[in-house]
């Protein structure tokens, strides 16, 4: 065994991890997260990848990487595709380097030239943070604007196909689907390393903060915008200090938002600092705002330059934020994460965006709402948390609703007929940008 090594694990593939409709279970912030309880962090990796390279057999990468994972006891969630790889992984430090030398070697030459140069970003941490080893072969290796799937397609016995062969459709999907031809670009894309980053950001903010205390002057019209393009969510208990934050739900919104509800000055014109967790949504988000075209006034709504964040707030937390001899860090808050550490803390600062939704106190624990299948993120103080936060009245109405009618709805044979859940009040851009607010919104901001 080699030093470092922490054993090899079964490693379960592709299982439900949790009943249907149940989801995670939110932990409060930690600075390295949490896994079993009797596992020396130290010993284990915890590495964040990507790449956009056009991969010549994505299939292949698939198996490949799937069986050197099983080999050497590593779990975590990886994504392939035409275009590149996505991974989140965790395993002893010997599981991740045969999992990064795996990638060096492959038969296929995008991925060994890609992989030369990937930042793996490791951290510490326990080498059993994931409960199973997930890697597919998908049409984006992170959504954004692909054609939906359409795997919830009935077959004339009115049954939902089975999970396999849904999945089997959406690997031979995948295979079949080349990356989109690049965009046409109307400014510069750039990378800015995390300690430029952070000086940019300092001066952005001291800017910004001067203009919106002129009596002549407002907070857009700033020549810099700092743009965080992760979802509301995640901003929600931490960012970078002055940043615009998104009300998005998922990445893939991105497109809409700006097409119907962004704000015209937002981006346009302007040298754009944009960042995320590792990295990967910059390089497809920074493409598209690029890319903009002009509104229908004739109007640009595309940035003077785009600069994204090299390695995103992961990298700038290893080489700022806990860097010897740095200044202050300029991310405030926490680092959500979409593994079971939940949210990392970067800095004991709690944002004005992070209150509880229950009590309006300041808090950055992350919750979930309680309504029987609504899985909405919420902040949620600890008392709130025990006893239960909704997302929105709405959203508790269904259950009550639920709870009298349960007795009465049967099928017409004695079985009980399952309630269809409706849309509730947060699944839109109103309330999502509400809840981003540096303060509990009032009952007049509600209506």
């Amino acid at each position: 065994m080699q030093e470092g090594d922490v054993g090899v694990a079964a490693v379960p593939v592709n299982g439900r991890r949790l009943p249907r409709g149940e989801s995670d279970v939110l932990p409060a912030p930690s600075v390295l997260g949490r896994g079993c309880e009797t596992c020396d962090a130290s010993l284990g990796r915890i590495v964040l990848f990507f790449a956009y390279r056009r991969l010549r057999d994505p299939s292949g990468v698939v198996d490949r990487l799937r069986a050197t994972c099983e080999a050497h006891g590593v779990t975590g969630k990886i994504r392939v595709g035409a275009e590149g790889i996505n991974g989140t992984a965790a395993g002893s430090i010997a599981g991740i380097d045969a999992l990064r030398r795996a990638c060096e070697n492959d038969e296929d030459e995008g991925l060994r030239d890609a992989a030369r140069s990937i930042d793996w970003k490791p951290t510490p941490g326990c080498a059993h943070l994931f409960d199973a080893l997930s890697v597919r072969l998908v049409p984006e290796i992170v959504p954004f604007e692909g054609a939906p799937l359409q795997l919830g397609a009935r077959d004339r016995s009115g049954r939902r196909r089975r999970v396999e062969e849904r999945e089997e459709a959406a690997d031979d999907a995948a295979a079949a689907t080349p990356p989109p031809p690049p965009p046409t670009r109307g400014c510069p894309i750039a990378f800015v390393d995390p300690l430029d980053f952070h000086r940019a950001v300092l001066a952005s903010s001291a800017t910004t903060s001067a203009a919106a205390a002129a009596a002549d002057a407002e907070a857009d019209d700033a020549d810099v915008v700092v743009l965080d393009v992760r979802n509301w969510y995640e901003s929600r208990v931490g960012h970078f200090d002055g940043a615009r934050l998104l009300p998005l739900r998922r990445f893939g919104q991105l497109p809409e938002y700006f097409d119907s509800r962004c704000p015209p000055d937002l981006v346009a014109g302007k040298e754009v600092y944009m960042y995320c967790t590792g990295g990967i949504r910059c390089e497809k988000a920074a493409e598209y705002l690029a890319g903009l075209a002009p509104g229908p006034d004739g109007a640009p709504r595309a940035p003077r330059a785009v600069k994204k964040l090299r390695g995103g707030i992961v990298a700038y937390q290893r080489d700022v934020a806990d860097g010897e001899g740095r200044e202050r860090s300029a991310f405030k808050g926490c680092n959500f994460v979409f593994d079971k550490r939940g949210a990392v803390r970067v800095t004991d600062d709690v944002v004005p965006s992070a209150w509880c939704d229950g009590c309006g106190v300041e808090s950055d624990a992350l919750g979930k709402c309680r309504g029987s299948g609504c899985h909405a993120i919420l902040v949620a103080c600890a008392s709130c948390a025990a006893a239960g936060v909704y997302c929105c009245a709405a959203c508790r109405a269904q259950d009550d609703d639920a709870a009298a009618a349960v007795a009465a709805a049967t099928d017409g044979c004695g079985n009980k007929k399952r309630q269809r859940r409706k849309p509730c009040d947060c699944d839109g851009y109103a309330a999502r940008e509400r809840r981003l607010l540096p303060r509990a919104p009032t009952t007049e901001d509600a209506t």
